[in-house]
Protein backbone atom coordinates (compact mmCIF):
# COMPACT_ATOMS: atom_id res chain seq x y z
CA UNK A 1 0.00 0.00 0.00
CA UNK A 2 1.61 3.53 -0.93
CA UNK A 3 1.73 6.24 1.54
CA UNK A 4 2.30 9.98 1.60
CA UNK A 5 5.39 10.42 3.22
CA UNK A 6 7.37 14.21 3.81
CA UNK A 7 11.31 13.59 2.68
CA UNK A 8 12.32 14.49 6.40
CA UNK A 9 10.03 11.39 7.63
CA UNK A 10 12.11 8.84 5.50
CA UNK A 11 15.69 10.58 4.93
CA UNK A 12 18.07 12.39 7.32
CA UNK A 13 18.57 15.78 5.92
CA UNK A 14 21.78 17.29 6.14
CA UNK A 15 23.57 14.25 8.71
CA UNK A 16 25.93 15.63 11.53
CA UNK A 17 29.74 15.40 10.49
CA UNK A 18 30.30 14.45 14.06
CA UNK A 19 29.53 11.20 13.68
CA UNK A 20 32.86 10.09 11.44
CA UNK A 21 34.72 11.39 14.08
CA UNK A 22 34.57 7.79 15.85
CA UNK A 23 35.83 5.90 13.25
CA UNK A 24 38.54 8.34 11.21
CA UNK A 25 41.15 10.25 12.00
CA UNK A 26 42.20 13.79 11.04
CA UNK A 27 45.20 11.57 8.64
CA UNK A 28 42.71 8.81 7.30
CA UNK A 29 41.85 9.80 3.49
CA UNK A 30 38.67 10.66 2.32
CA UNK A 31 36.74 11.28 -1.01
CA UNK A 32 36.55 14.58 -2.66
CA UNK A 33 33.46 15.86 -4.58
CA UNK A 34 33.10 19.52 -6.10
CA UNK A 35 30.23 20.84 -7.72
CA UNK A 36 32.16 20.00 -11.32
CA UNK A 37 31.21 16.43 -10.47
CA UNK A 38 28.02 15.99 -9.92
CA UNK A 39 26.06 15.97 -13.02
CA UNK A 40 23.11 16.29 -14.42
CA UNK A 41 20.93 13.07 -15.37
CA UNK A 42 23.72 11.17 -14.11
CA UNK A 43 23.29 9.11 -11.13
CA UNK A 44 26.07 7.93 -9.66
CA UNK A 45 28.91 10.87 -9.94
CA UNK A 46 32.59 9.93 -9.58
CA UNK A 47 34.22 11.12 -6.75
CA UNK A 48 38.27 11.36 -8.15
CA UNK A 49 39.59 12.98 -5.47
CA UNK A 50 40.80 12.44 -2.39
CA UNK A 51 42.07 14.60 0.49
CA UNK A 52 42.62 14.32 4.40
CA UNK A 53 40.15 14.79 6.45
CA UNK A 54 41.86 17.54 8.22
CA UNK A 55 41.51 19.09 4.78
CA UNK A 56 37.96 18.89 4.34
CA UNK A 57 36.54 18.74 7.90
CA UNK A 58 35.90 22.20 8.89
CA UNK A 59 34.69 23.58 5.30
CA UNK A 60 33.10 21.15 3.38
CA UNK A 61 29.52 19.23 3.21
CA UNK A 62 29.88 15.58 4.64
CA UNK A 63 28.21 12.53 3.12
CA UNK A 64 28.56 9.01 2.93
CA UNK A 65 28.39 6.04 0.17
CA UNK A 66 24.56 5.89 -0.89
CA UNK A 67 23.21 9.42 0.44
CA UNK A 68 21.73 11.40 -2.48
CA UNK A 69 23.16 14.92 -2.96
CA UNK A 70 21.48 18.13 -4.37
CA UNK A 71 23.14 20.83 -5.46
CA UNK A 72 21.03 23.78 -3.76
CA UNK A 73 22.07 26.86 -5.22
CA UNK A 74 20.82 28.56 -8.77
CA UNK A 75 21.89 27.50 -10.97
CA UNK A 76 22.09 24.13 -10.43
CA UNK A 77 19.27 23.39 -8.55
CA UNK A 78 17.28 24.36 -11.49
CA UNK A 79 19.26 22.38 -14.27
CA UNK A 80 18.91 19.39 -12.25
CA UNK A 81 22.62 18.86 -10.35
CA UNK A 82 21.48 15.21 -8.52
CA UNK A 83 23.47 12.16 -8.13
CA UNK A 84 24.11 9.48 -5.50
CA UNK A 85 27.65 9.22 -3.85
CA UNK A 86 29.15 5.81 -4.23
CA UNK A 87 32.61 4.05 -4.03
CA UNK A 88 33.68 6.79 -1.42
CA UNK A 89 37.62 6.41 -0.02
CA UNK A 90 36.58 5.16 3.52
CA UNK A 91 33.35 5.04 2.48
CA UNK A 92 32.60 8.95 3.78
CA UNK A 93 33.06 12.37 1.35
CA UNK A 94 33.06 15.93 1.50
CA UNK A 95 32.27 18.17 -1.09
CA UNK A 96 30.66 21.63 -2.08
CA UNK A 97 28.86 23.83 0.95
CA UNK A 98 26.23 23.64 -1.86
CA UNK A 99 24.74 20.06 -1.44
CA UNK A 100 22.50 18.99 0.80
CA UNK A 101 22.63 15.67 1.77
CA UNK A 102 19.36 13.25 1.69
CA UNK A 103 20.47 9.90 4.06
CA UNK A 104 17.73 7.49 3.27
CA UNK A 105 16.05 5.50 5.43
CA UNK A 106 15.19 1.79 6.39
CA UNK A 107 12.14 2.15 4.25
CA UNK A 108 13.16 3.99 1.19
CA UNK A 109 15.64 3.25 -1.41
CA UNK A 110 18.37 5.62 -2.57
CA UNK A 111 17.61 5.23 -6.18
CA UNK A 112 13.82 6.26 -5.89
CA UNK A 113 14.60 9.55 -4.24
CA UNK A 114 16.56 10.28 -7.35
CA UNK A 115 14.51 9.51 -9.45
CA UNK A 116 11.78 11.77 -7.35
CA UNK A 117 14.11 14.70 -7.04
CA UNK A 118 14.85 14.45 -10.72
CA UNK A 119 11.70 15.70 -11.64
CA UNK A 120 11.33 19.04 -13.60
CA UNK A 121 7.98 19.30 -11.24
CA UNK A 122 10.39 19.41 -7.93
CA UNK A 123 12.86 21.77 -9.07
CA UNK A 124 9.84 24.18 -10.63
CA UNK A 125 8.11 24.04 -6.84
CA UNK A 126 11.58 24.51 -5.24
CA UNK A 127 12.53 27.77 -7.05
CA UNK A 128 9.04 28.94 -5.64
CA UNK A 129 10.84 28.72 -2.25
CA UNK A 130 14.81 30.29 -3.76
CA UNK A 131 15.82 33.04 -1.47
CA UNK A 132 19.34 35.07 -1.38
CA UNK A 133 21.11 37.26 -3.25
CA UNK A 134 20.21 37.84 -7.36
CA UNK A 135 22.92 35.20 -8.50
CA UNK A 136 23.06 33.63 -5.56
CA UNK A 137 19.80 32.06 -4.20
CA UNK A 138 19.31 28.56 -2.93
CA UNK A 139 16.78 26.26 -1.46
CA UNK A 140 16.24 25.77 1.83
CA UNK A 141 16.11 22.72 3.94
CA UNK A 142 13.20 23.41 5.16
CA UNK A 143 11.42 22.69 1.36
CA UNK A 144 13.63 19.13 0.83
CA UNK A 145 12.75 18.30 4.07
CA UNK A 146 8.52 18.70 4.20
CA UNK A 147 8.59 18.04 0.36
CA UNK A 148 5.76 15.21 -0.05
CA UNK A 149 5.89 12.00 -1.98
CA UNK A 150 4.38 8.53 -2.67
CA UNK A 151 5.99 6.10 -1.36
CA UNK A 152 5.43 2.01 -2.11
CA UNK A 153 6.80 -0.73 -0.14
CA UNK A 154 10.30 -1.97 -0.64
CA UNK A 155 9.81 -4.09 -3.35
CA UNK A 156 7.11 -1.90 -5.52
CA UNK A 157 9.91 0.41 -5.05
CA UNK A 158 12.56 -2.30 -6.22
CA UNK A 159 10.34 -3.38 -8.98
CA UNK A 160 9.80 0.87 -10.33
CA UNK A 161 13.83 1.53 -9.94
CA UNK A 162 14.68 -1.56 -11.89
CA UNK A 163 11.85 -0.35 -14.82
CA UNK A 164 13.66 3.51 -14.97
CA UNK A 165 17.16 2.37 -15.10
CA UNK A 166 15.82 0.21 -18.34
CA UNK A 167 13.62 2.56 -19.86
CA UNK A 168 16.64 5.74 -19.19
CA UNK A 169 19.44 3.70 -20.70
CA UNK A 170 17.53 2.84 -23.75
CA UNK A 171 16.99 6.97 -23.87
CA UNK A 172 20.22 7.59 -23.25
CA UNK A 173 21.72 5.50 -26.07
CA UNK A 174 19.21 7.74 -27.94
CA UNK A 175 20.69 11.02 -26.75
CA UNK A 176 24.12 9.46 -26.99
CA UNK A 177 23.33 8.79 -30.23
CA UNK A 178 22.08 12.40 -31.52
CA UNK A 179 25.07 14.39 -29.23
CA UNK A 180 27.43 12.49 -32.15
CA UNK A 181 25.47 13.68 -35.17
CA UNK A 182 25.39 17.04 -33.64
CA UNK A 183 29.15 16.90 -33.26
CA UNK A 184 29.51 15.78 -36.73
CA UNK A 185 27.70 18.65 -37.67
CA UNK A 186 29.91 21.04 -35.71
CA UNK A 187 32.66 19.59 -37.47
CA UNK A 188 31.39 20.41 -41.06
CA UNK A 189 31.25 23.73 -39.95
CA UNK A 190 34.78 23.75 -38.83
CA UNK A 191 35.91 22.19 -42.49
CA UNK A 192 34.09 24.36 -44.42
CA UNK A 193 35.63 27.38 -42.44
CA UNK A 194 38.73 26.17 -42.88
CA UNK A 195 38.43 25.78 -46.49
CA UNK A 196 37.10 29.35 -47.21
CA UNK A 197 38.95 31.41 -44.94
CA UNK A 198 42.26 30.53 -46.45
CA UNK A 199 44.86 31.78 -49.06
CA UNK A 200 48.80 32.02 -49.06
CA UNK A 201 47.89 35.42 -50.79
CA UNK A 202 45.53 36.68 -47.84
CA UNK A 203 47.04 39.09 -45.12
CA UNK A 204 46.88 38.36 -41.09
CA UNK A 205 46.92 40.76 -38.76
CA UNK A 206 47.05 40.57 -34.84
CA UNK A 207 43.64 41.18 -33.57
CA UNK A 208 44.96 44.06 -31.45
CA UNK A 209 45.83 45.59 -34.61
CA UNK A 210 42.43 44.85 -36.48
CA UNK A 211 40.09 45.95 -34.11
CA UNK A 212 39.12 49.66 -33.02
CA UNK A 213 38.50 48.69 -29.22
CA UNK A 214 38.71 45.21 -26.97
CA UNK A 215 37.98 45.38 -23.88
CA UNK A 216 35.98 43.10 -20.99
CA UNK A 217 32.67 44.52 -20.26
CA UNK A 218 31.12 46.08 -16.34
CA UNK A 219 31.05 44.36 -13.56
CA UNK A 220 27.29 44.85 -12.71
CA UNK A 221 25.08 45.46 -9.78
CA UNK A 222 21.72 43.21 -10.73
CA UNK A 223 18.36 44.38 -10.22
CA UNK A 224 14.92 42.39 -11.16
CA UNK A 225 13.08 44.35 -13.29
CA UNK A 226 14.98 47.68 -14.19
CA UNK A 227 17.86 48.90 -15.98
CA UNK A 228 20.92 48.48 -18.46
CA UNK A 229 20.63 45.21 -20.75
CA UNK A 230 23.89 43.03 -19.76
CA UNK A 231 25.39 39.92 -21.65
CA UNK A 232 26.87 36.76 -19.70
CA UNK A 233 28.33 33.84 -20.41
CA UNK A 234 24.83 31.87 -20.47
CA UNK A 235 23.87 34.66 -24.12
CA UNK A 236 26.56 33.58 -26.02
CA UNK A 237 26.22 29.83 -27.41
CA UNK A 238 26.12 28.13 -30.63
CA UNK A 239 27.67 31.26 -32.30
CA UNK A 240 24.54 33.16 -31.47
CA UNK A 241 23.67 35.60 -28.99
CA UNK A 242 20.39 35.08 -26.73
CA UNK A 243 19.10 37.89 -24.93
CA UNK A 244 16.66 36.36 -23.30
CA UNK A 245 18.97 35.15 -20.65
CA UNK A 246 20.64 38.50 -20.19
CA UNK A 247 20.19 40.37 -17.18
CA UNK A 248 19.26 44.30 -16.12
CA UNK A 249 21.85 46.44 -14.42
CA UNK A 250 21.17 49.37 -12.26
CA UNK A 251 23.91 51.62 -14.17
CA UNK A 252 24.36 53.80 -11.21
CA UNK A 253 26.03 57.50 -10.74
CA UNK A 254 28.71 56.40 -12.69
CA UNK A 255 26.39 54.70 -15.60
CA UNK A 256 28.37 52.42 -18.35
CA UNK A 257 30.67 54.22 -20.82
CA UNK A 258 29.55 54.43 -24.69
CA UNK A 259 32.21 52.39 -25.72
CA UNK A 260 31.18 49.12 -23.80
CA UNK A 261 27.21 49.17 -25.21
CA UNK A 262 27.62 46.30 -28.04
CA UNK A 263 27.00 47.67 -31.51
CA UNK A 264 26.26 45.94 -34.84
CA UNK A 265 29.28 44.00 -36.18
CA UNK A 266 30.78 43.22 -32.51
CA UNK A 267 32.47 39.89 -32.01
CA UNK A 268 31.82 38.69 -28.33
CA UNK A 269 33.99 36.44 -26.55
CA UNK A 270 33.76 34.57 -23.53
CA UNK A 271 36.86 35.14 -21.66
CA UNK A 272 36.25 33.02 -18.06
CA UNK A 273 35.18 29.73 -16.85
CA UNK A 274 35.01 25.85 -17.83
CA UNK A 275 32.73 24.74 -20.57
CA UNK A 276 31.83 28.17 -21.59
CA UNK A 277 35.42 29.89 -21.93
CA UNK A 278 36.06 30.93 -26.03
CA UNK A 279 32.50 30.81 -27.04
CA UNK A 280 32.27 33.61 -29.99
CA UNK A 281 29.65 35.23 -31.46
CA UNK A 282 28.47 38.03 -33.69
CA UNK A 283 26.20 40.79 -33.05
CA UNK A 284 24.51 40.64 -36.43
CA UNK A 285 21.87 43.06 -35.74
CA UNK A 286 21.44 45.93 -33.76
CA UNK A 287 20.69 45.13 -30.10
CA UNK A 288 17.08 45.84 -29.47
CA UNK A 289 17.96 48.05 -26.38
CA UNK A 290 21.16 49.40 -25.38
CA UNK A 291 23.21 46.66 -24.22
CA UNK A 292 26.54 45.40 -22.01
CA UNK A 293 28.46 42.76 -21.77
CA UNK A 294 29.65 41.57 -17.99
CA UNK A 295 33.01 40.91 -16.58
CA UNK A 296 33.21 37.71 -18.26
CA UNK A 297 32.85 39.03 -21.41
CA UNK A 298 34.84 40.49 -24.17
CA UNK A 299 33.78 42.96 -26.74
CA UNK A 300 35.98 42.74 -30.15
CA UNK A 301 34.97 45.35 -32.22
CA UNK A 302 36.57 45.32 -35.85
CA UNK A 303 37.78 47.79 -38.22
CA UNK A 304 35.30 48.54 -40.99
CA UNK A 305 38.48 49.90 -42.97
CA UNK A 306 39.74 46.51 -43.15
CA UNK A 307 36.83 44.34 -43.31
CA UNK A 308 32.89 43.81 -44.51
CA UNK A 309 31.31 43.34 -41.23
CA UNK A 310 30.39 39.89 -41.14
CA UNK A 311 33.33 38.54 -42.62
CA UNK A 312 35.26 39.09 -39.13
CA UNK A 313 32.59 36.86 -37.05
CA UNK A 314 33.48 34.08 -39.44
CA UNK A 315 37.21 34.96 -38.84
CA UNK A 316 36.87 34.19 -35.17
CA UNK A 317 34.52 31.80 -35.22
CA UNK A 318 37.58 29.83 -37.86
CA UNK A 319 40.08 30.55 -34.54
CA UNK A 320 37.10 29.85 -31.39
CA UNK A 321 39.14 26.32 -30.88
CA UNK A 322 42.00 28.22 -29.66
CA UNK A 323 40.52 30.53 -28.18
CA UNK A 324 38.64 27.95 -25.70
CA UNK A 325 42.03 26.18 -25.25
CA UNK A 326 43.98 29.52 -24.37
CA UNK A 327 42.70 29.94 -20.75
CA UNK A 328 45.02 30.15 -17.86
CA UNK A 329 44.43 29.65 -14.00
CA UNK A 330 43.11 26.70 -12.00
CA UNK A 331 40.39 24.85 -12.43
CA UNK A 332 37.27 26.64 -12.39
CA UNK A 333 38.72 29.84 -13.02
CA UNK A 334 40.10 30.03 -16.07
CA UNK A 335 40.13 32.93 -17.93
CA UNK A 336 41.57 34.56 -21.30
CA UNK A 337 42.79 37.99 -20.91
CA UNK A 338 42.51 40.91 -23.06
CA UNK A 339 46.50 41.17 -24.01
CA UNK A 340 46.40 37.29 -25.32
CA UNK A 341 43.42 38.48 -26.97
CA UNK A 342 45.53 41.72 -28.54
CA UNK A 343 48.74 40.13 -28.66
CA UNK A 344 48.07 36.05 -29.51
CA UNK A 345 45.49 35.80 -32.04
CA UNK A 346 45.31 36.22 -35.61
CA UNK A 347 42.39 37.17 -38.25
CA UNK A 348 43.37 36.53 -41.97
CA UNK A 349 41.44 37.83 -45.06
CA UNK A 350 41.84 39.36 -48.13
CA UNK A 351 42.27 43.01 -49.18
CA UNK A 352 39.16 43.23 -51.34
CA UNK A 353 36.10 43.51 -48.98
CA UNK A 354 34.22 42.68 -52.48
CA UNK A 355 35.80 39.33 -51.65
CA UNK A 356 35.30 38.96 -48.44
CA UNK A 357 31.77 39.45 -49.00
CA UNK A 358 31.85 36.78 -51.57
CA UNK A 359 32.75 34.19 -48.54
CA UNK A 360 30.22 35.58 -46.54
CA UNK A 361 27.26 34.99 -48.55
CA UNK A 362 28.54 31.40 -49.57
CA UNK A 363 28.99 30.69 -45.94
CA UNK A 364 25.81 32.12 -44.40
CA UNK A 365 24.01 29.68 -47.24
CA UNK A 366 25.99 26.66 -46.05
CA UNK A 367 25.86 27.24 -42.64
CA UNK A 368 21.81 28.34 -42.61
CA UNK A 369 21.54 24.33 -44.08
CA UNK A 370 23.66 22.46 -41.79
CA UNK A 371 21.56 25.05 -38.95
CA UNK A 372 18.82 23.25 -40.23
CA UNK A 373 19.83 19.62 -39.19
CA UNK A 374 21.33 20.82 -36.31
CA UNK A 375 18.02 22.20 -35.04
CA UNK A 376 16.53 18.52 -35.87
CA UNK A 377 19.16 17.05 -33.49
CA UNK A 378 18.13 19.25 -30.98
CA UNK A 379 14.74 18.84 -31.03
CA UNK A 380 14.96 14.91 -30.77
CA UNK A 381 17.16 15.09 -27.79
CA UNK A 382 14.70 17.64 -26.19
CA UNK A 383 11.62 14.98 -27.09
CA UNK A 384 14.11 12.04 -25.19
CA UNK A 385 14.37 14.21 -22.46
CA UNK A 386 10.48 14.54 -22.04
CA UNK A 387 9.86 11.30 -22.47
CA UNK A 388 12.07 10.52 -19.63
CA UNK A 389 9.78 13.43 -17.64
CA UNK A 390 6.96 11.24 -18.59
CA UNK A 391 8.07 8.20 -17.49
CA UNK A 392 8.65 9.54 -14.16
CA UNK A 393 5.29 10.99 -13.73
CA UNK A 394 3.87 8.24 -14.70
CA UNK A 395 5.82 5.42 -12.57
CA UNK A 396 6.12 7.48 -9.74
CA UNK A 397 2.70 7.72 -8.67
CA UNK A 398 0.39 5.12 -7.25
CA UNK A 399 -1.64 2.22 -9.26
CA UNK A 400 -4.86 3.98 -8.68
CA UNK A 401 -3.99 7.25 -10.10
CA UNK A 402 -2.80 5.69 -13.20
CA UNK A 403 -5.99 4.17 -13.96
CA UNK A 404 -7.55 7.04 -13.37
Amino acid sequence: MWKSVRLGDVCEIQPKKAQIKERLSDADEVSFMPMDNLGIDKMYPTANQTKTMANVYGSYTYFEDNDVLLAKITPCFENGKLGIATSLKNGVGFGSSEYIVLRCGEEVLPQYIYYHLNQPNFRVEGKKYMSGAVGHKRVPKDFVENFELQLPPLPDQQRIVAKLDAAFAEIDRAIDVAESKYTEVEKLKAALLASALRSEDWKTVKLGEACTFISRGISPKYTEDSGVLVLNQKCIRNHSIDYSLARRHDIGKKGVKPERFIQKGDVLINSTGQGTLGRVAQVREEPPEPTTVDSHVTIVRPNLEKFYLHYFGYALIQIEEELKQSGQGTSGQTELSKTRVQKEFFASYPSDKREQQLIVTKLDAAFAEIDKSAESISQAKANYLALKSAILAQELQPPESQAA
